[in-house]
C-alpha cells in the first residue's frame, strides 16, 4: 500500500514540476549595427536559427550609436537574456558594456566586428584585410586590361573611418596593398558610408578631380553612393567602382549595361547570425565549447566578369532577406 502511495505521489509531483520547466523560455539578446541590408540579413539569421531551436531572441538595431546599443543591451538584461550577441558599434566603444555583461556571468558573442577584450566568449569575424584584398585581386585583372602597369591611375576612396577606424583601415589597406604594382595616385579619401551622404561626397570628389579613373568603396553604402554619383555626372565608361559588401541593389549595378560597378567582395551575414545563435545555444544549454572560438568568415567575390555568379548571389540574398 505504501509503495502504491509513493508511486502516486511521484507521478503527481512530476506532473507538477515538468510543466513549469517546459514553460521556462531561453532568451538571447542580439544587436545589429545599422539600417543596411547586411544587418537586416544578419538579424534574419538570428531569428531563423532561434525559431529552429525553440528559443526566444530579442533583437535591436543600435543605428551606430553607443547609447542606443547600451540601452538595447540593458533591455535584454532586464528581460532575462542568458546570452548576448553583439554586432558592436566599434571594437573599442562597445567594450565597457560587453564587459559588464560578461561580469554578470552572461557569455558574449562578437558578431561581424570584433570587441577588443579577452573576455569575449566567441566570435564570427569578417577579416577586413581579406575583404579588401579579394576585391583588389579582381581589380588587378581589370586594371591590367584597361590601363596597364605604367599609366598613372587616379583613385578616390570612400571609407568609414569615423564609424569604425579598425574595420575601415583594414578594408582600404587590403585593397591598396594588393594593387601595389600599379601606378595609382590616391587623390582623395573621405568618409562616405551611407548611400545618401556617399553620393554627395563622391559627387564633390568627382567635381574636384574630373580625371579620376576608379573609386574604391569600403562598404555597401559607399558603393551605392559612388555608382549613383558617377551616373549622375554622366561619367559612365570613364569612372569605375570597386568595393566591399553586396546586396541585391549592388548586384543590379554589377549587371547594368552602364559598366560602372565592376566588383565587390561580399560576406554571408545570414550564416553568421545562425552560427552565433547556434554557438551560444550549444554552450548555454549543453555546456559545449565552440570547436572554433574565433571563427574567420570566408570572402565571396561578386564581379561583373562572372554574371552567373552575380545572379546566384542575388537569388540567395533575396531568399534570406525576404525581399
Amino acid at each position: 500500500m505504501k509503495r502504491v502511495l509513493l508511486v502516486v505521489f511521484l507521478v503527481i509531483f512530476t506532473m507538477a514540476i515538468v510543466p513549469s520547466l517546459a514553460q521556462e523560455k531561453i532568451v538571447f539578446g542580439a544587436t545589429g549595427l545599422q539600417e543596411d541590408q547586411f544587418t537586416r540579413v544578419l538579424i534574419n539569421g538570428y531569428r531563423d536559427k532561434a525559431k529552429e531551436l525553440g528559443i526566444e531572441i530579442l533583437t535591436s538595431n543600435s543605428q551606430s550609436s553607443i547609447e542606443k546599443e547600451t540601452e538595447s543591451i540593458n533591455n535584454f538584461l532586464e528581460a532575462g537574456a542568458s546570452a548576448m550577441i553583439i554586432e558592436p558599434v566599434s571594437p573599442d566603444a562597445s567594450v565597457a558594456m560587453a564587459k559588464r555583461v560578461h561580469d554578470m556571468g552572461i557569455p558574449v558573442f562578437a558578431c561581424a566586428i570584433p570587441i577588443n577584450g579577452d573576455f569575449v566568449f566567441a566570435s564570427s569575424i569578417n577579416d577586413n584585410i581579406d575583404l579588401g584584398s579579394s576585391t583588389g585581386r579582381e581589380a588587378i585583372k581589370f586594371l591590367d586590361e584597361k590601363y596597364g602597369r605604367e599609366k598613372e591611375i587616379k583613385c578616390a576612396i570612400l571609407a568609414f573611418d569615423s564609424q569604425d577606424p579598425y574595420g575601415s583601415a583594414g578594408r582600404v589597406d587590403g585593397f591598396k596593398d594588393t594593387v601595389v604594382d600599379f601606378n595609382i595616385n590616391y587623390v582623395a579619401r573621405q568618409d562616405g558610408f551611407m548611400p545618401d551622404s556617399a553620393v554627395i561626397v563622391a559627387t564633390d570628389i568627382l567635381t574636384a578631380n574630373p580625371d579620376i579613373d576608379i573609386i574604391y568603396c569600403a562598404n555597401e553604402g559607399g558603393v551605392i553612393g559612388a555608382v549613383n554619383a558617377v551616373k549622375a555626372a554622366k561619367k559612365d565608361g570613364q569612372v569605375f567602382v570597386f568595393g566591399v559588401d553586396c546586396s541585391v541593389q549592388i548586384c543590379d549595378m554589377l549587371l547594368a549595361e552602364d559598366n560602372v560597378c565592376q566588383a565587390v567582395t561580399a560576406q554571408d551575414p545570414y550564416a553568421q547570425g545562425q552560427y552565433a545563435v547556434q554557438t551560444m545555444y550549444d554552450y548555454v544549454v549543453d555546456g559545449k565549447e565552440p570547436l572554433e572560438q574565433h571563427k574567420k568568415v570566408d570572402c565571396i567575390l561578386v564581379a561583373r566578369s562572372d554574371p552567373d555568379g552575380v545572379v546566384a548571389f542575388a537569388d540567395n540574398w533575396k531568399a534570406r532577406s525576404g525581399e
